[in-house]
């Protein structure tokens, strides 16, 4: 069984509708969200990029060619807010204590399968996801929650 003991995910806050991707969109779910909350689901959203302290809208941002730097498009080093929100996310998780968490993929925090480094999309995990899963947390990307759902 996927899910089982206390009912709670947590989940992006753009796959619930809300504006806080770097350019302001969503990944809105509909059919994700009502399938969840009909099964009684408490569902609680974040977003470990405005929690680490970054503006919505932001510019993209993405992984140098090792390790965990990352850049915005202009060549500012915002790892500092990417770690702060991946830590912050984990103080939520630990506190819920979630059956499971659905990011988005792609992203430089929540990336499940993929991540952008160097501009191009590759293997591996946003800093949020590997920090998670690092503390025994269950990490599912939409896409793949969708296929089994």
């Amino acid at each position: 069984m996927l899910i089982s003991k206390n009912r709670n995910i947590l989940i992006s806050k753009c796959i619930l509708g809300v504006n806080c991707r770097y350019n302001c969109g969503n990944k809105e779910n509909s059919s994700l969200i009502n399938f969840l909350l009909e099964d009684g689901f408490n569902l609680v959203p974040v977003c470990p990029e405005e929690l680490g302290g970054l503006e919505t809208p932001r510019l993209p941002s993405f992984f140098l060619s090792e390790g965990f730097t990352l850049k915005s498009e202009d060549g500012k080093d915002v790892t500092e807010y990417f770690l702060r929100g991946a830590k912050l996310t984990l103080m939520i998780a630990n506190e819920i204590k979630p059956d499971l968490i659905i990011f988005v993929d792609k992203s430089p925090s929540c990336g499940v399968n993929r991540i952008y480094r160097n501009g191009n999309l590759i293997e591996g995990k946003g800093i949020t996801t590997h920090l998670l899963i690092r503390n025994g947390y269950r990490v599912i990307s939409l896409e793949d929650f969708l296929q089994i759902m």
